[in-house]
Formats: structure tokens, sequence, C-alpha cells
């Protein structure tokens, strides 16, 4: 795989090697070497999770030692690493689209992803099914598709959910329910970067999210452009949702506050980021 992956990318006559996941990078850097090519080990997952195989992590912490420079989604991810890895490495979390789209809030709290276990959907259902009585003409939404299907759909049974619960399955263009979601929320036990929360602030809808790690610091200032739980309680999930949903007010203030903070994750921006790594590298590290 090597040295099919070193004559391939020879071939192309690179500046620079962008190598993206765990394996790819491993593979890539290992491939590459000798070469006097920069290589960029993009950690594109939360290292302390994933990849689940301890063979692949011990080779990430040995290998990424060869690298030009690591790329990591937050500080969080840094946090991993130690010594000359974390001396090189740079944070540059992904881009988020702005949402163009005049907004007209309903009553819909509203979560997207794969029907995963990771996700713990289960745990969103329960805690909606706390406030659902006392929220009566609120229902939740879960978009996407997954193992986890038959699972969730049995939970809403066993709870009397089934009218105010929709899983929709996969939808490709989510505008039209980030246009209508009057809250969101993201309950997963990990993530490496929570793609689908931004894109629901950046459409100025106040979110919720479990602490699944420091690295959604990165990105939510608690009681200001979002609120945060402790990501094992299901109490204080709900309690969250509660009092966004009590508080129209609360609500729009967080929204807006949202819409603001996701600008730092703008297309323009972030391109800057890697546009600077890029020249460092070609400066510091020219091919040869």
């Amino acid at each position: 795989r090597m040295r099919k992956l070193r004559s391939a990318t020879l071939g192309t006559e690179p500046d620079i090697v962008l190598a993206f996941m765990t394996e790819t990078a491993v593979l890539s850097l290992l491939a590459m070497r000798g070469t006097g090519i920069p290589v960029l080990a993009c950690e594109h997952s939360d290292p302390y999770c994933d990849p689940p195989s301890r063979v692949w992590r011990a080779m990430r912490k040995v290998v990424f030692r060869l690298a030009t420079r690591v790329i990591l989604l937050s500080e969080h991810a840094r946090d991993y690493f130690t010594g000359s890895v974390r001396a090189r490495s740079a944070v540059i979390p992904n881009p988020v689209t702005a949402f163009d789209s005049k907004r007209a809030p309903e009553k819909i709290v509203l979560s997207m992803g794969r029907l995963a276990r990771v996700k713990r959907y289960d745990r969103l259902i329960d805690a909606f099914a706390t406030i659902s009585a006392r929220h009566a003409t609120w229902r939740l939404i879960i978009l996407g598709e997954g193992d986890e299907r038959g699972a969730l759909e049995g939970q809403l049974q066993e709870l009397g959910l089934s009218g105010r619960v929709d899983l929709p399955g996969m939808i490709k263009d989510t505008e039209p329910y980030l246009s209508r979601a009057g809250i969101y929320v993201l309950c997963s036990d990990y993530e490496g970067f929570p793609m689908a929360l931004c894109e629901a602030m950046a459409a100025g809808i106040p979110s919720v999210s479990v602490r699944y790690n420091k690295g959604i610091d990165d990105i939510i200032q608690d009681e200001i452009n979002g609120l945060t739980v402790p990501a094992q309680s299901t109490q204080a999930l709900s309690e969250a949702i509660d009092s966004l949903i009590m508080n129209e007010q609360q609500r729009h203030r967080i929204g807006e506050a949202a819409r603001v903070r996701m600008q730092d994750y703008s297309m323009d921006s972030i391109a800057r980021k890697w546009n600077d790594i890029f020249m460092d590298v070609l400066t510091t590290h020219p091919a040869q």
C-alpha cells in the first residue's frame, strides 16, 4: 500500500501532501519519508476515541512525529498530543456555511446526525419525554439514518411519543428544517467537530449541547451563545431544553449571539488559516 501510495503521490509532483484521518495520514507519512516533500497530517476526529484500534493509535503517536505540521480541529484534540507533535500542531476547525434564508421558527426541537449509538438520541428522547407533557405543542425532529432506528422507534412507542417525535431519515436539504427549528440539541458521547451544531448556530438557532469533551468550549460560551450541560445528565439536558422553551427572549438572544460566533468559522476565515499554514510550510520546508 505504501509503495503504491508513494508512487501515485510522487507522480503528481506535489509541493505539499495533505493527508486526512489517522490511517491515511500514518500511511502517507511513512510513504513520503525521505522524499523531502512536506506532509501535513490532519486528524479530523477525536483522537481520544478514534481510531478504536490500539495499534493505529500507537502508530499515530509515533509516526505523527514525522509530520511537517499536524492540523487538528480543537484545542481539546491538541491536548492529546505531547512533545514534538504538539509543538508543530495547529488548530483549524471546519468551515461553516452561512445561513442565508429567512427563519420562521416553530415549536420544534431539532437534532441531526447518524442514528448511531454514539449520537445518544436515546438520551435526547428521554429528555424530551420528561418535558413533553408540559409543552404539548412542541415536537422533536431527528434527521438521519442508521442502525439505531429500530431501537429508537421502540423507545418512542414505549414512551408514547410516536406522534410527537419524527424520524424522517436521511435528508439532503436540511435548510427547510433549520429555517423552522426553534431549538437545536447535540447529545453525542463524542464529536471530532460538531458540524451540524455549528450549522444550526450559523442559522441563528439557540442550541443546547452536552459537554462531550472540552472541544465544545471552543464553540459555545455557556449562557451567551448556547447552553452546555454535563454529558451524562438527562435531567440537565431536559432542564436546558425546558428553559429555552419557556423563555422566548432568551432563545432570540442566544440565537443571535450564535450567528455572530459562527462568523469566525466562515469559509473566508478558515481559508485564511489554511493559506497561512501553506505559505509558512512552503517557505520553511520547500519541496526538494
